[in-house]
């Protein structure tokens, strides 16, 4: 959650409220800890560490619940594009191996077994593509890849949960939308923002319709799925202090319209920004 135009005091008590009893300097049991010249050693240890460790196994907690791993590697041109010849890039087999934890609720990937769903790309020639892969335990990871600056550079996220595509979200609800429409509408690419999706059939195509009233239409692809950019740079996003009692206050968002060859309307999508 994007916080911004606050003061160091405010910006400082909202992390310490977060972080409760994980405080190191909170008032509890744990304060001596922190406070004297070994603790204090012992953290400045722990976080140098931290810095040292590599980029690629690196955990987050994302947004929606579940947990993140963001990657960094460069890749060679040829690798960037291994997939059109009917190969799993090498940058998509090391991200799914950096998200394997046996004691997770996915476990082991089977990498050999990774497809990808859909691809999209931005006006500047970056490239999106959605992989998945499934795991030993009956759950899937997602792979949100995005190779960059002319296919130098690659990096992006993993989702790993029993409904991570939006296909399964459909079906359990975990994310925006209902059983005939899912999707996420946030930054595909640094600030160039995009929708990435699933419809059920008939649906051929997704009407979107952004804030200031311009319109797209994005095709539907083999699967149900959708994915594109919407030639609409990131906003400033909210600048509230506390908490709203609306979580998707500040936040842009767009109307989605899922509509069959005929272009009748078959359902609708209010989607917020939201991390992709």
């Amino acid at each position: 959650m994007r916080r911004t135009g606050t003061s160091t005091d405010e910006t400082v008590a909202h992390v310490r409220q977060v972080l409760g009893r994980g405080d190191p300097v909170g008032p509890d049991e744990h304060t001596d800890a922190a406070q004297d010249a070994e603790g204090r050693r012992v953290l400045a240890q722990i976080l140098r560490a931290e810095r040292e460790t590599d980029e690629r196994r690196s955990p987050r907690w994302g947004r929606r619940g579940v947990i993140v791993l963001a990657t960094m590697l460069t890749v060679g041109t040829v690798g960037a594009m291994a997939d059109a010849g009917g190969f799993i890039p090498t940058g998509v087999i090391k991200a799914f191996q950096g998200a394997q934890d046996e004691n997770s609720d996915w476990g082991k990937l089977d990498t050999a077994r990774a497809r990808k769903l859909i691809d999209a790309r931005s006006p500047r020639g970056d490239l999106v593509e959605l992989w998945t892969a499934p795991s030993t335990k009956g759950a899937e990871c997602a792979y949100l890849r995005r190779i960059e600056d002319g296919g130098r550079t690659e990096d992006g996220s993993i989702e790993c949960s029993d409904a991570v595509t939006p296909a399964g979200s459909a079906r359990q609800g975990t994310w925006p939308g209902n059983s005939r429409l899912s999707a996420r509408y946030g930054p595909l690419v640094k600030d160039d923002m995009g929708v990435l999706g699933w419809a059920a059939e008939p649906a051929t195509a997704i009407r979107v319709t952004l804030q200031d009233g311009r319109q797209h239409l994005v095709p539907v692809r083999t699967g149900g799925f959708f994915m594109a950019f919407l030639d609409h740079k990131r906003g400033p996003g909210p600048r509230w202090t506390e908490p709203p009692e609306d979580p998707h206050e500040g936040f842009e968002h767009a109307d989605l319209a899922a509509v069959d060859a005929k272009g009748r309307v078959l359902s609708t999508l209010r989607a917020h920004e939201s991390a992709m």
